[in-house]
């Protein structure tokens, strides 16, 4: 009987070891001790619109206040969730592109903020009108008790104790010609005021004073305050 020779059978192909899948997750960045705030600003202010520190006319400590060459001065209120109620933001990027006008600072923060940021506090800084008057008021009225005798002066005396008040103040008022006009027109209504030659000297009333305070006074109260301070007067 004649021999047959069969040929090798073929070796089954290995099979492939699947490669671990590669972790998609990033790890969080440390928590930093100044955290991005979040402002709620003016529509349509100015280009030149900027936060400046300013004493405030209540405590006289330096403060933040919003400053927009067309608009006036705000301050900012900040508003906090409740301290038992836990809350945070989840702010992130715009999604448009970068505008070649955009300065360093705010490449900077961009590039902070990243694809998202956590805030751990929910507060939120909304940015309320404030009358330049009660900002120069500090220039106007004595400084103590005892200094019950006060002398006219002329509108470039009061804005030189501005400006020696707060480096901000000497720059506004050297920049922008029509806070010079603002300041004026408020202390009109705070000021009697005498003639002496080609100039206006200018002296703090308290009876105008107290009749502009009485005034905003009444017109905050004329539609009745909001529910949650009638609610905490009660």
């Amino acid at each position: 009987m004649a021999r047959t020779r069969s040929k090798p059978t073929k070796a089954a192909p290995k099979a492939s070891t699947p490669e671990p899948p590669t972790s998609t997750v990033k790890p969080l960045p440390a928590s930093t001790s100044n955290p991005p705030k979040l402002f709620v600003l003016p529509k349509d202010a100015s280009k030149d619109a900027r936060i400046v520190t300013l004493d405030n006319p209540a405590n006289a400590t330096p403060s933040r206040y919003f400053f927009c060459p067309e608009k006036g001065f705000y301050e900012f209120t900040r508003i906090a969730a409740p301290k038992k109620d836990c809350r945070s933001w989840l702010i992130t990027g715009e999604s448009s592109e970068p505008q070649d006008e955009e300065t360093t600072e705010e490449k900077e923060d961009i590039a902070r903020i990243g694809s998202g940021y956590i805030n751990k506090t929910a507060d939120l800084f909304i940015a309320t009108p404030i009358d330049a008057l009660f900002l120069i008021l500090p220039a106007l009225a004595p400084k103590s008790a005892k200094d019950t005798k006060q002398h006219f002066l002329a509108l470039e005396d009061y804005l030189d104790m501005l400006s020696s008040s707060s480096p901000h103040w000497k720059a506004l008022l050297s920049q922008y010609p029509t806070l010079k006009s603002l300041v004026e027109r408020r202390m009109r209504v705070l000021c009697d005021t005498v003639d002496a030659g080609d100039e206006t000297m200018y002296r703090i009333s308290m009876e105008k004073l107290s009749a502009a305070l009485i005034k905003k006074a009444e017109r905050m109260v004329a539609k009745g305050l909001p529910p949650s301070m009638e609610d905490k007067l009660s």
